[in-house]
C-alpha cells in the first residue's frame, strides 16, 4: 500500500534532494548552495508517542501525518532537514502482549511515514524501545533513519555533518542514562560522550564555519547542565520532559528548544547558512487544514488505509483475549432511566452522551488507550473488559449491531459543534437501537456512574441518603489533560474557573 505513494513523496523533496551530493567525508551530507537562500530550514519533533493521526477527541484537531507532510510539501523550495529527538514510536516503555502486533504495526508505518517525510537524524528515547532494541534496528535501517548517540558503546554514530552554504552544520546525539531502565543502548556518560564528538569535531580539517546542534533524549533540565558545561553548542533540541518551548530558553549562547508530544507542533529553527548571520525559531501548530496545503495529499489516504489495516489487525488480536467475568456489574446509565428520566434527558444534550461515536468515526473503537475515556469501567471490575463486548447482546445480532452503530456515527458531525437538539436526536437514536437489538448492558458513553458513587443498596437505602458525588477534579482531568483538553489549561496547570464552568455544563439538574 504505502509503496504506491513513494513516487509522490519523493516529489515532495525533490527540490532538496537535487542540491544533494552524497560524500563519506566527515560522515556527512553536503548541500551545494543554490545562491539564493541563505538558511536551512530545520525541522523538529519529540514525543510522538506512536500517533500517526488525530484521536477525534480535541474541539481543533492537532497533529497527524497529513498535516505535518501538508505543511512540509508547502516549504519544499526551501533547503530543509528533518529531525527527531525520540518517544516517537510507542506511546510508552512496554506493552501487554494482547496489543503487540496493533503497536508494531503503527511503529513501522510510522518509520515508514516519518522518513518519506525526509526524517534524516534521531535519538531513541525510552519509549522507542518498547519492542526491544532489534526490532528499533530493523525500522531505522529500513528507511534510512541514522540513528546518532555519542554516549553509547553500541555501534552507533556519534555525530554528523550537515554541509550548507558557508557553514557546516554538525549533529551531536546523547541520551540520558537514568532514563533507560535496561539501558538496552548501552549508555554511558553524557559529558565525556559529548567532549569526544566535540574533540573529534575540531580535529576535523575543515576552513568552513561551524555550528554545532545537540540532539537529546534527556529531559530539560539536564539539557540546562548540558549548555552550561560545552558552551560551544549552538542549539540543543531536547526531549522526554515534553517541554514547550514558545521561545527558546536561553543559557549563555546556547539556545534550548523542545514541542510538546503527538506531533501536535513541529518546531522550525530557520539556520543561517552564513558565517555572521543569526538564527530564527518558531512553534508551528499542526492543525487540521494543513493536510490541505498540499494538494490531493497521499498521507490522507495513506492514513485512511492504515485505520482500517490497524482496526482488522486490533480485532483480531483481541478475538484471542478472554473476558473476565465478575458476579456483579455495575449500572448502565439505560438502568437509572425510570427513576431519574429529566437527568437523562438532559446527559442525552450533552457530548457525553454520545462520545464513543468519535471512536467509531475514526475507526478506533477498538484501540484500548481511547476507549478507556470513552467508556464506562473498562478493564475495571464490574466492567468489561474485552474492547467487542463494551456492548453485551446476542452473539449472532453483533455484526449487525456494530453495523448499525457504524451507520449512526456517520450521521453526526463534530460532537462538540452539534447542538444540543440534534445530539439528543442521535442519542435518542442509539437507545432504539439498542432496543431493536435487546442490548442487555451498554457501557460506551460517559455515564451516570462516570460523576457518581452508588450506594451499595441504591435505590432502596434510606431516603435521607444521596447519590454520592465523587471528586469531579480528579476524575475528569484524567481525560481532559493538558494535552485532549488545552482549553482547560495555562501553562499544563488547570484553570480552575474554566474547569468549573465546563463542570457545570455537563451537571445534570437536581432530583425531583
Amino acid at each position: 500500500m504505502i509503496k504506491t505513494l513513494v513516487f509522490f513523496y519523493l516529489l515532495l523533496f525533490s527540490s532538496c534532494e537535487s542540491l544533494i551530493k552524497s560524500t563519506d567525508k566527515d560522515y556527512g551530507t553536503h548541500y551545494t548552495k543554490d545562491g539564493k537562500k541563505k538558511n536551512l530550514s530545520l525541522f523538529f519533533s519529540n514525543n510522538i508517542n506512536g500517533e500517526t493521526h488525530p484521536c477525534g477527541c480535541r474541539k481543533h484537531p492537532l497533529g497527524g501525518l497529513a498535516q505535518v507532510a501538508g505543511y512540509l510539501h508547502s516549504k519544499k523550495e526551501e533547503p530543509s532537514l528533518y529531525v527527531d529527538t525520540g518517544d516517537t514510536f510507542f506511546p510508552s516503555p512496554s506493552f501487554p502482549k494482547s496489543v503487540e502486533a496493533s503497536l508494531k504495526f503503527t511503529a513501522k508505518a510510522l518509520a515508514k511515514s516519518l522518513s518519506e517525510l525526509n526524517l534524516k537524524y534521531f535519538v531513541p528515547g525510552d519509549q522507542d524501545l518498547a519492542a526491544g532494541l532489534d526490532f528499533l534496528k530493523e525500522i531505522t535501517k529500513t528507511n534510512k533513519i541514522t540513528i546518532l548517540l555519542s554516549n553509547s558503546k553500541l555501534n552507533f554514530k556519534p555525530y554528523e555533518v550537515f554541509s550548507y552554504g558557508d557553514t557546516n552544520f554538525y549533529f551531536i546525539g546523547t541520551a540520558n542514562p537514568n532514563i533507560y531502565k535496561k539501558n538496552q543502548l548501552n549508555l554511558t556518560d553524557q559529558v565525556f560522550g559529548i567532549a569526544k564528538a566535540l574533540e573529534k569535531i575540531k580535529e576535523l580539517k575543515t576552513s568552513k564555519p561551524k555550528k554545532i546542534i545537540l540532539l537529546s533524549h534527556s529531559g530539560m533540565e539536564v539539557d540546562k547542565d548540558l549548555a552550561k558545561k560545552f558552551p560551544e553548542i549552538n542549539w540543543i533540541i531536547g526531549s522526554h520532559s515534553q517541554s514547550f518551548t514558545t521561545n527558546p530558553v536561553s543559557i549563555g549562547k546556547t539556545q534550548l528548544v523542545q514541542v510538546m508530544s503527538r506531533n501536535h507542533y513541529l518546531g522550525e529553527i530557520s539556520l543561517n547558512a552564513s558565517s555572521t548571520g543569526k538564527d530564527s525559531y518558531e512553534i508551528i501548530e499542526m492543525r487540521d487544514e494543513k493536510k490541505d496545503l498540499w494538494k490531493n495529499n497521499p498521507f490522507i489516504i495513506m492514513t485512511q488505509k492504515f485505520k482500517t489495516s490497524l482496526q482488522k489487525i486490533q480485532k483480531q488480536s483481541q478475538s484471542l483475549l478472554q473476558e473476565v467475568h465478575d458476579t456483579k456489574h455495575v449500572p448502565s446509565t439505560s438502568s437509572c432511566i425510570d427513576c431519574h428520566q429529566k437527568q437523562v434527558d438532559f446527559w442525552r444534550e450533552t457530548p457525553h452522551s454520545i462520545a464513543f461515536l468519535t471512536l467509531v468515526k475514526e475507526k478506533a473503537e477498538y484501540n484500548s488507550t481511547c476507549i478507556e475515556c470513552h467508556s464506562l469501567n473498562f478493564k475495571k471490575e464490574g466492567g468489561f473488559f474485552i474492547p467487542e463486548n463494551i456492548v453485551s447482546l446476542k452473539k449472532s445480532d453483533h455484526k449487525k449491531y456494530i453495523k448499525e452503530m457504524t451507520e449512526l456515527s456517520q450521521t453526526a458531525s463534530s460532537i462538540r459543534e452539534m447542538t444540543k437538539v440534534e445530539r439528543k436526536q442521535v442519542a435518542q437514536k442509539w437507545a432504539k437501537l439498542d432496543a431493536k437489538f435487546k442490548v442487555k448492558r451498554q457501557m460506551a458513553n460517559i455515564q451516570c456512574l462516570h460523576c457518581h458513587n452508588l450506594h451499595s443498596e441504591h435505590p432502596f437505602e434510606s431516603t435521607d441518603s444521596k447519590l454520592g458525588k465523587i471528586n469531579h477534579e480528579k476524575s475528569c482531568v484524567k481525560c481532559h489533560n493538558a494535552d485532549q483538553s488545552p482549553e482547560w489549561y495555562n501553562d499544563k496547570k488547570l484553570n480552575k474557573n474554566v474547569f468549573q464552568k465546563m463542570l457545570h455544563s455537563v451537571s445534570c439538574p437536581e432530583s425531583n
